[in-house]
């Protein structure tokens, strides 16, 4: 069948659970894809408590019947009883669901079902384990305290202690390492630990990908991205990561394949096709990406006002680009502190191209006094240096930016797949300034080196943040080459 192709497997189970109070009817039968044959069906009519004893029938009836020789190791997981408690269990399957998808609002809420389920049942090692991924990926990008960072670990300690042979309990400790302490090679020792156990676990091959990125091995990490894919292709978490990969390599076709594959499994996060749309502003496609982001079907949805006003930037259209990031930014609800700071400085970038210079200056003034507010409080989230470093520039403070641009670099020099970023944001705070002398050194590396939306020729050509040095002649021999 085309759900076993996908799969790459020979077998498909399917089945389905019906509830009536305390007790659940479980109907499954075994297919051989070849053929489409039934090997054997069954129904299980048992109380809601006697689930996970339907789970290990279940398995060993289809060991059985592939003649598969189970290991010591396999036995223990097929008997193993994660819970006792329905409720628990059912609040768990409802975290699973949330916490793999983008937007953070999902994933807070599927770290509030896992609470729910260990307040249930204290001793749910595998809830634990996901509240210690979920913390820990809320750290990395919207709740980066010192307390959320104390949440992740104490979870990823509790699952490890209740459960020291548990894989989810090892990942999670290698989540935490990854996101939280950024120690990749600790991290990937952990996920690698657990694998041993978990052989096709979609979650450790999916973060064993994301590390080894990190740690400069692109092709490992999309090799490794792709078998998670395979063990879970219904999980658009990892296709938007192998699609932000292949865009890091200038692999734009690969990109928007996988771009496409997200949005299809979860067609409400529009951001997977601002995603694609970037792939051909990438190429100097302005019109490929208009079709994207003008689409009526993502009319209304979060996720490609960056998209749009890049279209309108691009096209200097400022004034219409000025409109409409002010309109996205008043309709887009509430945001975290950064996040302010963050439309603050782009509205005033905005402001400055469209020549409101007095304007743009106020903007700025007032983005950079929050974020060294959030600094000062012990905010050490890396979007709040990045955006410092621009204000910076911005208003022309030549010595701050020098410090922080030396300061972020050193800080970032383990990081394989953020380095080349950074160093991008530096060259825009040079060629902000109008050095072209420290800007175009640095230019030239980001042309060569892969990161998510990593530079090119028709970018350095398209974007006006690049102005202050355009008509400097080794700029203009960087905009000429191939893409």
């Amino acid at each position: 069948s085309a759900i076993a192709r996908d799969l790459g497997v020979a077998h498909i189970l399917e089945g389905s659970v019906q509830k009536a109070g305390e007790m659940v009817r479980v109907n499954v039968q075994l297919i051989k894809a070849e053929g489409d044959t039934h090997l054997w069906a069954d129904t299980y009519d048992r109380k809601l408590t006697d689930i996970f004893a339907v789970e290990t029938e279940v398995a060993q009836r289809i060991a059985a019947s592939l003649e598969a020789q189970l290991t010591g190791v396999e036995r223990q997981q097929i008997a193993a009883v994660p819970t006792k408690n329905p409720q628990a269990y059912d609040a768990y399957l409802r975290a699973l669901e949330l916490i793999k998808r983008q937007p953070f609002e999902d994933v807070r809420k599927g770290r509030d079902f896992l609470r729910q389920a260990v307040a249930l049942d204290p001793a749910y090692a595998q809830a634990w384990a996901q509240i210690a991924i979920a913390e820990s990926q809320l750290y990395y990008s919207v709740e980066h305290t010192e307390v959320c960072k104390e949440r992740a670990r104490a979870a990823a300690e509790t699952a490890v202690r209740l459960q020291p042979e548990l894989g989810e309990a090892r990942a999670a400790l290698g989540v935490y390492y990854y996101l939280c302490l950024q120690d990749y090679d600790r991290a990937l020792l952990e996920l690698q630990e657990a694998l041993k156990n978990s052989p096709n676990d979609s979650t450790l091959l999916f973060y064993i990908g994301l590390v080894k990125r990190r740690q400069g091995r692109l092709d490992e990490s999309i090799e490794g991205l792709r078998k998670a894919a395979s063990s879970d292709p219904r999980n658009q978490d990892i296709w938007v990561n192998l699609g932000r990969s292949y865009r890091g390599k200038r692999d734009f076709p690969a990109a928007r394949e996988m771009f496409d594959r997200a949005f299809v499994l979860s067609p409400d996060e529009a951001e997977f096709m601002g995603d694609k749309a970037e792939t051909y502003y990438a190429e100097g496609n302005l019109e490929a990406a208009e079709k994207i982001v003008r689409d009526p079907k993502l009319a209304g949805k979060n996720g490609t006002l960056g998209e749009v006003v890049s279209l309108l930037t691009f096209r200097r259209q400022f004034e219409e680009a000025l409109a409409a990031a002010s309109q996205g930014i008043a309709g887009g609800g509430e945001r975290a502190p950064f996040a302010v700071a963050e439309d603050k400085l782009w509205l005033g970038s905005l402001h400055y191209f469209a020549g409101h210079r007095a304007e743009a200056r106020s903007i700025v003034e007032q983005a950079q006094r929050e974020l060294l507010a959030l600094e000062s409080a012990g905010d050490t989230n890396p979007r709040v240096a990045d955006a410092l470093l621009i204000a910076q520039a911005a208003l022309g403070d030549e010595a701050a930016v020098e410090r922080q641009a030396a300061a972020l670099l050193s800080a970032t020099e383990h990081d394989a797949w953020r380095l080349p970023e950074l160093k991008e944001n530096v060259a825009i705070a040079y060629a902000v300034l109008g050095d072209a002398d420290r800007a175009i050194p640095v230019i030239e590396d980001c042309l060569g080196a892969v990161y998510r939306r990593s530079l090119t020729p028709a970018l350095l050509r398209l974007d006006p943040v690049w102005d202050r040095i355009r008509d400097d002649p080794r700029f203009q021999k960087l905009v000429k080459r191939a893409n």
